[in-house]
């Protein structure tokens, strides 16, 4: 399978709120039903070629977690491409192959929709600001 052509449209999901919150299961398998979707079924033959995934900053270290054993259930390599949602959307504008967006925000997936790059947005995790005193 070639890369994406700027005209494919790609599914992109946007982040549900500040902050990065805890990640829990349910976030996961989000995931993984996403990518899964992505890769055909569920019990198809592992695809050859990677997916390609532009990843916000806030949720790299999340991702990261959660990759290795996403990758061996689905039997799929995931590249990851991480920076803002910014950078990521403007190479998306010009061309960039990715095959799922995971944003920071909503405004940049949705222009991706209104532009006819991408696939209608949604959101794939809500996160919280948290306080934490070491002190008590």
């Amino acid at each position: 399978m070639n890369a994406p052509s700027k005209q494919d449209k790609i599914p992109f999901s946007g982040h549900g709120g500040p902050g990065g919150g805890r990640w829990r299961r349910p976030a996961f398998f989000a995931l993984v039903l996403t990518l899964a979707l992505l890769n055909g079924t569920a019990g198809a033959p592992a695809r050859a070629e990677p997916l390609f995934v532009a990843v916000a900053a806030n949720f790299s270290r999340p991702l990261a977690a959660l990759l290795p054993e996403f990758e061996r259930r689905a039997g799929v390599t995931v590249r990851t491409t991480q920076a803002s949602t910014g950078k990521l959307h403007a190479m998306i504008v010009n061309g960039a192959p990715f095959d799922l967006f995971l944003a920071a925000d909503a405004a940049r997936p949705d222009d991706l929709h209104r532009r006819g790059l991408a696939a209608a947005p949604f959101v794939y995790a809500k996160g919280r600001v948290v306080l934490h005193d070491f002190d008590g």
